[in-house]
């Protein structure tokens, strides 16, 4: 249950590329359309942390999905502007129709590129060779920059600080696969 509230807390607040961009980050970003990838996602709050292994899914169609590979079974499902949640062990679903600020949710790379697009000549993005920082257009305290690692021309880290420089959210991904 903690983390369905998580989930909608992101949400409220509200993953791997191909090899041709080589060690430019920015093609390297323009280059990720769709893709599946293991993720390890966590959470830092003021008292506690919690780790979470899931399932990602993004086609550049706005097609979104995550699943939870724990006992709880969450799923989160958009797509047609409908977004759906899912538990067996919680009980749900919830349908949440016309849902339009998915590409805000922070947990989904897709939320990252957008940002650094729509700041790329902007004095809030630091950009090298194996890493892009921004610091996030919403003045959110909490979410209030993020960090992009590159390893072997694919995503490798993204971590979202606090306006204290806190780690808040640290996602690894893994066992990247594009689709076409």
């Amino acid at each position: 249950m903690k983390k369905f509230v998580c989930i909608l807390l992101l949400l409220s607040l509200t993953a791997c590329s191909n090899n041709s961009a080589s060690k430019n980050p920015h093609k390297l970003l323009l280059s990720i359309k769709n893709y599946n990838c293991e993720l390890k996602i966590s959470y830092f709050s003021n008292k506690n942390s919690n780790e979470y292994i899931a399932h990602q899914t993004y086609s550049s169609e706005g097609i979104y999905s995550m699943e939870f590979l724990d006992n709880e079974n969450l799923k989160i499902d958009y797509k047609d502007s409908n977004l759906n949640i899912g538990s067996k062990i919680a009980n749900l679903p919830i349908e949440l129709k016309e849902y339009l600020e998915i590409n805000k949710n922070p947990l989904f790379l897709s939320y990252f590129i957008n940002t650094y697009f729509n700041l790329e000549n902007s004095d809030n993005v630091k950009s090298t060779e194996d890493s892009i920082e921004l610091i996030l257009p919403n003045n959110n305290v909490y979410l209030y920059s993020a960090k992009l690692q590159f390893e072997n021309n694919k995503p490798y880290s993204l971590t979202y600080f606090d306006k204290n420089g806190n780690i808040k959210v640290n996602i690894i991904y893994s066992e990247f696969t594009s689709i076409a």
